[in-house]
């Protein structure tokens, strides 16, 4: 229980048996019963917290790095069944398998992050999946928007890569913030 001490103003003062300091009208003590995390309600240590992430974020992680290496697979069989006698049998096969090692490596944050425990080091590894996704989203759509506007080749590859590099960094923020 609280202890009581002397106050200068001649009342008494109820301090926290543990760390000594004064305790609020309710009782509680800020330094040992309120939680300090940043960005994140006050509540009571004994508390469990509302939100604690469920397993249905590991099912999503693990469905989007599964997608993801699916797609690839695809693309890389695609591409290793080649005809180099047909008529423009391999053409495109150096850029599937382009494609399908970039999709492989995007797979890997979110596969890392079904296994990983809850904390700061799954929320960078999702923030950064979902960022080099998003990036690699946009440079295909600004590349659509520079040709439309006929920009030209030297005008166009600032505002190619300037799009990956925004959606990049808006993709990291964003999905650090809300992943868990």
């Amino acid at each position: 229980m609280a202890t009581r001490q002397r106050i200068s103003g001649g009342g008494v003062a109820k301090t926290c048996p543990k760390c000594g300091a004064e305790l609020w009208d309710d009782g509680s003590c800020l330094p040992c019963d309120w939680s300090s995390v940043p960005a994140q309600p006050a509540r009571y240590s004994g508390d469990q917290p509302g939100d604690q992430p469920s397993d249905w974020r590991r099912w999503a992680t693990g469905t989007i790095a599964s997608l993801l290496g699916f797609l690839a697979l695809i693309l890389l069989g695609d591409a290793a069944s080649c005809d180099p006698d047909a008529f423009l049998g391999c053409l495109f096969a150096d850029l599937e398998r382009y494609i399908a090692y970039s999709l492989l490596l995007m797979a890997t944050p979110f596969a890392l992050a079904t296994v990983l425990p809850f904390g700061r080091l799954r929320r960078v590894t999702v923030a950064l999946g979902s960022a080099m996704l998003a990036g690699a989203l946009a440079i295909p759509a600004a590349s659509v928007v520079a040709h439309e506007a006929s920009a030209g080749r030297e005008a166009g590859i600032p505002l190619v890569l300037g799009a990956g590099a925004i959606a990049f960094c808006l993709a990291l923020f964003s999905a650090y913030r809300l992943a868990r």
